[in-house]
C-alpha cells in the first residue's frame, strides 16, 4: 500500500514495488516531506529505463544494481549507499565514439557521489576512470572525473584519425561539461581540408535569442583537448601529401570543433599546386582563427620544369594565399607562370605562335597557287 497525507505535507511508502522482465525497484518511505526525506531504495534494473532523463545521450544500456537511503531535501538530497554498473554502454550526442563495457563502483555519501575503479572500452582501446560529483543544488553539480585512455583510435574532429594514449578530465558544474586533457598521438592520418566548408558555413546563434531557444540548443560537452604529435602523422588532402609533427588544440562542440596550434612538415612532404608537385623545404601551418578553420601558411618548396628550377614561397591564409615564384636560371614572373601552367616560357610560346602563323601563311599561299 501507498500511504499519503497531503494536508500535512508528508508521504509514506510501504511495499512499493516496480517489477518487470528487466527491472525490480523497491522503495520505502516513512513520514517524508519536501524538505526532509526519509526514504530507502533497492534496485536491479536496465539502464535504458533512465535514458528518458538523459536527453543528451544517443544511447544508454547495461545493468545496474543499487542500494541507498535518501535524506535531506528534494532539491539537495543526502544519499548514502552504493551502486554498480555491469557492461554498460553509453553514447554521447555528437561524440563519434561510444563508451562500451563499462564496469564501475559508485559510492553515495550524503551530497557526494564517488566513482571508484571505473573501466571500459573506448574507440578500440581501453579507459580507466575515477572521480566525484557533488550535489550542491539545482543545476549545480561540481564534477571532477579523471580518466586514462590507452591505445584508442579517435576520429575527432571528422577526417582527423589518430591512435594513441592520454589523460582526460571531465569537469564542470552543469551543461555543457568540458572534456579536456592531453592526447599523445602514436600514428594517424589527416585527410581534412584546411578550408573546412562545414565549419565556415555555420550560422552563429545570437546571444539575444530568447533563453528557452538557447537552452534547447545546448551542447552536453565541449572539447578542450591538446593533441601532441611528436611522432610524424600522415596528412593527405588537396594541398599537401606528406607528414606532420606539432601540437593542435581541439576546442568546441564535438560536431564542429575549431583547431588551434601549429604543425610543421617532415622530410619528403609534397605540395600540390594544380598539376605540379613541389618538394617542400619548409612548411609551417598555424591555426589561430577563432571563427573557422583557416590556418596561416608559410611554405617554401621547389620543383623542376624542363631545364628550370622553380622556387615557390606561399604565405597568408589557406583561403587567400600569397604565392611568389623565382627560378634558376632567372625568369620573369610572367615566364614562370607560363612555364608552370603551359610547360613553356612566354618567349617560347611567342616563337611557337609565330612559327604556326608562318606555316599557316605558307599553306595559304600554296593553296592560292593551286587554285590559280
Amino acid at each position: 500500500p501507498i500511504i499519503t497525507d497531503v494536508r500535512s505535507g508528508t508521504f509514506s511508502f510501504e511495499n512499493f514495488l516496480l517489477q518487470g522482465p528487466d527491472a525490480r525497484i523497491a522503495v520505502t518511505s516513512e513520514n517524508s516531506t519536501r524538505d526532509q526525506l526519509n526514504m530507502s531504495l533497492k534496485a536491479e534494473t536496465e539502464l535504458r529505463l533512465f535514458q528518458i532523463f538523459l536527453p543528451f545521450l544517443d544511447d544508454l544500456s547495461g545493468r545496474a544494481r543499487a542500494s541507498m537511503t535518501i535524506a535531506g531535501s528534494i532539491f539537495k538530497p543526502e544519499i548514502l549507499g552504493s551502486a554498480r554498473t555491469e557492461s554498460a554502454f553509453l553514447k554521447i550526442k555528437d561524440f563519434p565514439h561510444p563508451f562500451e563495457k563499462i564496469d564501475a563502483d559508485v559510492q553515495f555519501s550524503q551530497s557526494r557521489i564517488s566513482i571508484n575503479g571505473g573501466k571500459g572500452e573506448l574507440a578500440g582501446g581501453t579507459f580507466t576512470a575515477g572521480g566525484s560529483v557533488e550535489i550542491v543544488g539545482p543545476r549545480d553539480l561540481p564534477t571532477q572525473i579523471q580518466a586514462q585512455v590507452r591505445d584508442v583510435t579517435l576520429n575527432v574532429p571528422d577526417n582527423v584519425r589518430t591512435s594513441g594514449s592520454g589523460e582526460l578530465n571531465f569537469t564542470g558544474n552543469w551543461f555543457p561539461f568540458t572534456l579536456s586533457g592531453v592526447y599523445r598521438v602514436r600514428s594517424g592520418l589527416i585527410d581534412k581540408e584546411f578550408t573546412d566548408e562545414a565549419t565556415q558555413n555555420q550560422i552563429k546563434q545570437s546571444s539575444y535569442l530568447p533563453k528557452i531557444i538557447l537552452q534547447r540548443a545546448f551542447e552536453p560537452i565541449v572539447l578542450d583537448l591538446q593533441i601532441v604529435m611528436n611522432q610524424p602523422v600522415q596528412i593527405k588532402n588537396s594541398m599537401i601529401d606528406g607528414s606532420l609533427t606539432g601540437q593542435i588544440q581541439v576546442k568546441g562542440p564535438p560536431g564542429s570543433p575549431l583547431l588551434f596550434g601549429a604543425v610543421s612538415t617532415e622530410k619528403n612532404t609534397k605540395l600540390l599546386l594544380r598539376d605540379k608537385v613541389f618538394e617542400v623545404n619548409t612548411g609551417n601551418v598555424r591555426f589561430n582563427d577563432p571563427n573557422e578553420i583557416n590556418p596561416e601558411l608559410y611554405v617554401t618548396a621547389r620543383t623542376r620544369v624542363n631545364e628550370y628550377d622553380i622556387n615557390l614561397l606561399v604565405q597568408g591564409t589557406a583561403k587567400n594565399p600569397i604565392i611568389r615564384n623565382s627560378s634558376t636560371p632567372p625568369l620573369s614572373e610572367q615566364d614562370i607562370v607560363s612555364l608552370l601552367a603551359l610547360g613553356v616560357t612566354s618567349a617560347d610560346l611567342d616563337k611557337r605562335l609565330q612559327r604556326k602563323d608562318q606555316d599557316q601563311s605558307g599553306q595559304y599561299q600554296v593553296g592560292t597557287a593551286l587554285l590559280q
